[in-house]
């Protein structure tokens, strides 16, 4: 039998390097104002936790979770976002807004907000509310990077042929699903690629995910599969490669290349890929069902 403490401990160096970020942004998040557009100091204050590990010039998909001052999660259905480049050369001021998202099989969940940078900086990202009688207000630094670590929107995904279940004598050796819906696992994203049909990629790991989202990931990706398989290539791509012994024992995990070939930092993460394979939208962290057949259906134009 294999030991998987290697596996654990990878999973607790995430889960260490996600507390680090959400303390980082909660202190930041409740410091003074000293910005004369800024809310007065004696305003009540909140916290927010930016999830995003890959945030770069481009559209982004910024996912946060906002609470109020007493830790309490913000819950409006929708909030003002705006981004600000205030850097002595550059002066620039996005207004958008966040759309709250139910996590799966929960009541919490999290705010998506959509955004085009237009050059790399230490922006701000501020955000106001008003929730349960609170005035809130939230300041949260974002370091936008020149290049994206992962894929670009926009650029062509590499030549993958990650295995399908024709390539495998064990169905577990390409996913940790518990009730792995087998058509997710019918063609590599290198023969995708060329069919002439739009495709969905998601990278996940039901049994090892940190956040526990990655199961249920795969489950919207089975559900669109149901509805949209004429037109969509649906792939599910498992973050560890598991290896079994012909007595059908897990000998061997490791993590599987394809993720530094994506530039992948964390999990899940869906892409949007055009008819050749370029990246049309991309999705760090949980996106539900709802959020993908909105860009199927003014992106793709297929109803």
């Amino acid at each position: 039998m294999i030991c998987n403490d290697k596996i654990f401990r990878s999973h607790q160096v995430i889960g260490i390097i996600f507390f680090f970020i959400a303390v980082f942004f909660i202190i930041n998040c409740t410091s003074n104002s000293t910005n004369e557009n800024e809310v007065s100091p004696d305003t009540s204050k909140g916290s927010v936790i930016v999830v995003n590990s890959d945030i770069a010039v481009g559209v982004n998909r910024i996912l946060f979770i906002a609470l109020d001052s007493d830790g309490i999660p913000v819950r409006n259905s929708r909030l003002p976002v705006n981004f600000s480049l205030k850097d002595g050369t550059n002066n620039f001021e996005l207004k958008q807004s966040a759309n709250f998202v139910n996590w799966p099989n929960s009541e919490s969940g999290a705010y998506v907000s959509v955004i085009e940078f237009p050059i790399d900086g230490n922006w701000t990202m501020f955000v106001g509310a008003t929730y349960q009688n609170q005035e809130l207000f939230f300041k949260i630094p974002l370091n936008v990077q020149k290049e994206s670590s992962s894929i670009p929107i926009g650029a062509n995904v590499p030549s993958t042929y990650n295995k399908t279940r024709y390539d495998v004598n064990d169905i577990r050796s390409i996913t940790s699903s518990d009730n792995p819906d087998l058509e997710l696992y019918s063609i590599s994203v290198g023969d995708a690629v060329l069919n002439n049909k739009y495709s969905i990629v998601t990278f996940a790991s039901p049994m090892y995910c940190q956040t526990s989202t990655c199961g249920p990931q795969v489950d919207v990706l089975s559900n669109l599969r149901k509805e949209y398989k004429q037109d969509i290539n649906f792939i599910h791509i498992e973050v560890y490669d598991r290896n079994y012994n012909n007595e059908g024992e897990l000998i061997k995990v490791s993590i599987s290349p394809i993720l530094d070939t994506w530039g992948l930092k964390s999990e899940p993460y869906t892409f949007v890929l055009s008819l050749t394979g370029k990246v049309m939208m991309k999705y760090e962290g949980f996106v539900t069902e709802k959020e993908l057949k909105t860009f199927i259906r003014s992106s793709l134009n297929i109803d």
